[in-house]
Parts: C-alpha cells; sequence; structure tokens
C-alpha cells in the first residue's frame, strides 16, 4: 500500500490556539506570579513573538479568583468608546458567569440603564460616562474575583486619538488610564495587561508622557528556546508521515537566529510545498530544503510588508529617511556602525533624537548589538534578507 502524507497546517496570519500554539508554560507560571502579585502588565515584545496567544491563553486559562476579558482597541480613536468596550465586557461577563448580585442590579437601575447583558447597553439619559460608570460598578461587585483587563493594541489606540483629536486628548486619556489603575474603588478589583504591535513606551515618549504609564511593569518575552522550537515542530509535523529530524531542527535554529513561531512557520510552510503528496514511505526533511523554503519566503510580501509600513505610518520627514538608511545598510552590508549611524544622524540634523530612534528600532526587534552599541545588525537573518531584497 502507498504511504500518503497530509499537509502540515500551520497559520501565520492572526493568534492561535490548538495544535498551532504552543504553550510556553515558564513564561506563563513567571506572567501570573507577576499578575497574582499584584502588578499591571505591559508584554514587551517585537511583532510576530505571540503577543495576542499569550493575552489569548490567559483569558482562557484564568488562576483562581481571576476572570479575565479581552478587548482589542486598535480602531478606538476617542476615550469614552475605549471605557464603553471595557464597561461592557465586564457587563457581559458578570452577566455569563451569573454574578449581577442585587447590588449591581439596584446600580443599573440608578443608572438608567435599559438593558443589560448579552445585548449592548442603553442608558435611559444623556450620554453616559463610561470611565465614572467602571468605577461605579467596581465598587459594587464582590470582592473575591479580581478582573484582569486584556487590552491588545492600547498604544495604537493613543496614536489614533493624537492623530484624529490632539496631544491634550491623549493626555488625558493617559491620565484617566493611570487614575483607574491606582484609585481605591479599582485596587483589587481590576488588573490591566496591556500588549500591541508598536511599542507603548516609545508612543508615550515622543510626547513626553512617560510618567502616564509608570505604574505599568514590562514583561519581556524572549524568542523561542531551542526545546521549545523542537516541540512546535514535533506538534505540527505529528501525524503529517513527515520526519523532521532533531539534526534539521538544529539547522533551522541556526539559521534563523531570532526563532519565533511565526518564523518557523514559515519555514515549515516552505517544506510542505515542496514535498510531494504521494510517498511509499515518510518524508525526512533536509537542510537543503530548509535552505529553499527559507529562500522561498522571501517572495512573500504579505508576511513581511507590516515591518515595513508601519514604520512607514509612524515616522514622517528625516526621522522616516533616518530609519530607512539604517536599516537599509545594515541589510545590504550585514551591520552597521554606530559611527556610520552617526553619519546619517548629522546628514538629517538629527545629532541629538537619533538615540531615539535606535531605541525604537531595537525594542520592536528590527536591530540588535551584540558589542553595546558599536554595531548593529537585524535580529533577524529573515528579515534581513527579505528587506534586502524587496526594498533596497
Amino acid at each position: 500500500m502507498e504511504f500518503q502524507r497530509k499537509r502540515i497546517i500551520t497559520k501565520t496570519g492572526n493568534w492561535v490556539k490548538g495544535r498551532y500554539y504552543y504553550r510556553r508554560k515558564d513564561e506563563l507560571n513567571n506572567l501570573w506570579d507577576r499578575i497574582e502579585a499584584g502588578e499591571h502588565i505591559l508584554l514587551s515584545a517585537p511583532r510576530r513573538v505571540g503577543k495576542t496567544s499569550i493575552l489569548m491563553d490567559l483569558r482562557e486559562n484564568p488562576r483562581n479568583s481571576y476572570t479575565a476579558i479581552y478587548e482589542i482597541t486598535e480602531a478606538v480613536n476617542d476615550q469614552n468608546s475605549f471605557f464603553k468596550r471595557i464597561y461592557e465586557s465586564l457587563v457581559k461577563e458578570l452577566d455569563q458567569k451569573g454574578r449581577i448580585t442585587e447590588a449591581v442590579k439596584r446600580l443599573f437601575s440608578d443608572r438608567g440603564i435599559k438593558s443589560a447583558g448579552l445585548q449592548n447597553i442603553e442608558f435611559e439619559s444623556q450620554r453616559a460616562n463610561y470611565y465614572e460608570e467602571i468605577i461605579s460598578l467596581c465598587k459594587k461587585l464582590e470582592p473575591d474575583q479580581t478582573y484582569l483587563v486584556l487590552i491588545d493594541e492600547y498604544a495604537q489606540t493613543i496614536q489614533n486619538i493624537l492623530e484624529d483629536q490632539d496631544l491634550a486628548a491623549a493626555r488625558e486619556f493617559l491620565s484617566l488610564n493611570r487614575e483607574l489603575r491606582q484609585m481605591p474603588e479599582t485596587n483589587g478589583r481590576l488588573q490591566f495587561v496591556y500588549a500591541g504591535s508598536i511599542g507603548l513606551g516609545n508612543v508615550v515618549g515622543n510626547i513626553n508622557l512617560t510618567r502616564t504609564i509608570n505604574d505599568i511593569n514590562p514583561f519581556r518575552m524572549k524568542s523561542y528556546r531551542d526545546f521549545e522550537t523542537k516541540a512546535l515542530v514535533q506538534q505540527l509535523t505529528e501525524g503529517t508521515g513527515v520526519d523532521f529530524p532533531e539534526q534539521a531542527i538544529d539547522y533551522m535554529i541556526e539559521k534563523l537566529q531570532w526563532v519565533l513561531p511565526f518564523y518557523v512557520q514559515l519555514i515549515l510552510e516552505g517544506c510542505d510545498d515542496l514535498l510531494p503528496m504521494e510517498s511509499d514511505k515518510p518524508i525526512v526533511i533536509t537542510n537543503k530544503m530548509i535552505d529553499q523554503a527559507f529562500n522561498a519566503s522571501l517572495d512573500k510580501r504579505n508576511y513581511f510588508e507590516d515591518w515595513f509600513s508601519r514604520l512607514r505610518r509612524s515616522f514622517k520627514g528625516d526621522e522616516y529617511s533616518f530609519i530607512m538608511d539604517v536599516l537599509n545598510n545594515a541589510a545590504v552590508k550585514g551591520e552597521i556602525s554606530k559611527a556610520e549611524i552617526v553619519n546619517i544622524a548629522d546628514a538629517r540634523d538629527l545629532l541629538h533624537d537619533y538615540h531615539r530612534l535606535i531605541d525604537v528600532l531595537e525594542n520592536d526587534g528590527y536591530i540588535t548589538s551584540d558589542n553595546e552599541g558599536k554595531d548593529y545588525h537585524f535580529t533577524s537573518p529573515l528579515l534581513a534578507a527579505w528587506w534586502k531584497k524587496a526594498l533596497t
């Protein structure tokens, strides 16, 4: 009988769960320990590391005495809409878990709420101030549960308010959020975990409002360790009739250097495209196939375009030109020295500000230095190869 293999199914466009998600128990345990210590957390990691998948894990697997709610606020551009999202999620969660107590019902009556629960909440009177409504609701919540509010793309919301309104609106938004985290009425009842594909510190630092987030503690998510990479590969290839030997995984790790689940799945996807669907025995992945998959991924612009387009949206004028010059040089030459960076900054009249821009590129995962800032290179050889091919 002829051996029949199955395709290696990968998911590279959105957050993942089930067999596509490798649960990093050490990371999650450390994160939960920080949460249980009462911290508000910023998941600090470049894009494509899997921050949203971690948020979903927190939501679906909360520890005792915690209930987690998730909101993505990427399209929100005003503070009342932001707080409305949180308020409605809280009420829906209370309704679904049967936790709408008599005290909460009386509050709803006092506030003139016409409907609550799974339908949208409606107030009988004038437009509600949802910031105040959250505070009033927290006062009535039972003290045995803490609601962990998971906010995805918080920094993008701030950026939207800056662009669609003004600096004063952004300052007020940030200040209200800080007050909400600090006030006695929410202590022990609300905690926040933030994540996003643009750096929160970079956004608030650009407008000199770092003090409004100094109560949020970063939780740095790292690239995959070797054993995690091997477990993910095994998880994704199990039952497919494809043998990915340990030596080949080691070769892939060495080639990728900065190992993220997204990049691993790109290589697996590329290998799968090379393999015949019919064979009389399991198919063994070779180093040559990994090289071919690596090179083939460089033609898939949609997988990498966001790295470029986010810079184009976030920076203008000389700052954008400086960043592109630095990245283009690093991609073409393999690295760029501090002296070269200074020369580029000087040409753009950015000698007093270029350190901030380099910090952005480091924190967002574009470049890194192995010698304390003397030279920089792309963190990911795969991204570097795409950048060189597509943009230089």
